[in-house]
């Protein structure tokens, strides 16, 4: 549990009833970029620097697939403890 970002945990049930449609996505998404220099310095004096690398997921194009289900599991194990 070390590992979960506290958005995630702190990220409030809907309240309401719903229901989770999960297909296999093959699309690329952009999950995190990772940068070996000081992004700042170029930034406040306006140079163009591209990441040094991308990292890639699969989704549906915008959202990654563990974006999409993770939220909807917490809310239904939420639902089940009441």
């Amino acid at each position: 549990m070390e590992n979960i970002i506290p958005e995630f945990i702190g990220l409030k049930n809907p309240g309401v009833p719903m229901t989770i449609l999960y297909g296999k996505f093959h699309k690329k998404v952009l999950k995190s970029i990772e940068y070996d220099f000081d992004l700042r310095y170029f930034r406040s004096n306006k140079i163009i620097k591209f990441p040094t690398e991308n990292h890639y997921s699969e989704g549906d194009g915008t959202l990654t697939t563990e974006s999409m289900l993770i939220p909807g599991l917490k809310w239904a194990k939420e639902f089940e403890e009441k």
